[in-house]
Order: structure tokens, then C-alpha cells, then sequence
């Protein structure tokens, strides 16, 4: 039996998107979603909770951000987690990020765009 790596994520872009093309055809966006949550304090109130995820999308996904997608949007994410590790400085460093193979735009200028999906090139 196979298992599951899927992550579905609902969030604000938090930056303008970072998009590098291999060709004319392959290409890959770099955005930073963050998605919050109010929390209960110990104290009986809500406090928002805001987290940062990495997510680097791919083929025509990636193409649909750089067209369409912007600082601020709303989207609508799917992908599996990925671990990497570097050396810097002599330290192990550790990174986790979203591979996505589906975006969906949710704000209200970009929400006319198609969803866009890609087929497994990695």
C-alpha cells in the first residue's frame, strides 16, 4: 500500500511571485503563502496565528502565476510537502516546502482565471 503526501492550502501571496524558465516551455514560480487561524490564549481570547509556506509551482501552474498572480492574491494551493537540507556556514539547514501541482486563483480580480494544472514532470 502507497501512502498520502497532499496539502491543500487557502492563503494570501506574501510577495511578488519568483518565476525562472528553464525554456520556452518549462518554467517554475517561487511564492510565499501564508494562511492564518484565530487560536484561543489561555486568558479565553482569539489571537490570529499566521504561518508561512514555501510553495514552488510548476509547468503551466507555474506559468498561470507569473501571468496572473500577484502580492496579496488569494489561492487556493494543492501539492505534497518536500524536506531538503543544505550546508551553510558548516550547519545542516532544513527547509520544507510545497511542491504544487494545482493553483486555483480566489481573489476577486483573478478569480475569472482558469485553474491551472500540470502534469508530472518531476
Amino acid at each position: 500500500m502507497s501512502g498520502v503526501n497532499k496539502v491543500i492550502l487557502i492563503g494570501n501571496v506574501g510577495s511578488t511571485p519568483e518565476v525562472h524558465y528553464f525554456d520556452e516551455d518549462r518554467c517554475v514560480a517561487k511564492i510565499s503563502v501564508a494562511t492564518s487561524e484565530n487560536v484561543k490564549t489561555k486568558s479565553g481570547g482569539y489571537e490570529e496565528q499566521t504561518q508561512w509556506h514555501r510553495v514552488e509551482v510548476f509547468g503551466p501552474a507555474a506559468k498561470f502565476i507569473a501571468k496572473y498572480i500577484d502580492k496579496g492574491d488569494k489561492l487556493y494551493v494543492e501539492g505534497s510537502l518536500v524536506y531538503e537540507t543544505y550546508e551553510k556556514d558548516g550547519e545542516t539547514k532544513y527547509v520544507t516546502k510545497v511542491k504544487s501541482f494545482k493553483v486555483e486563483a480566489l481573489s476577486s480580480i483573478s478569480a475569472q482565471k482558469e485553474p491551472a494544472e500540470q502534469e508530472d514532470e518531476w
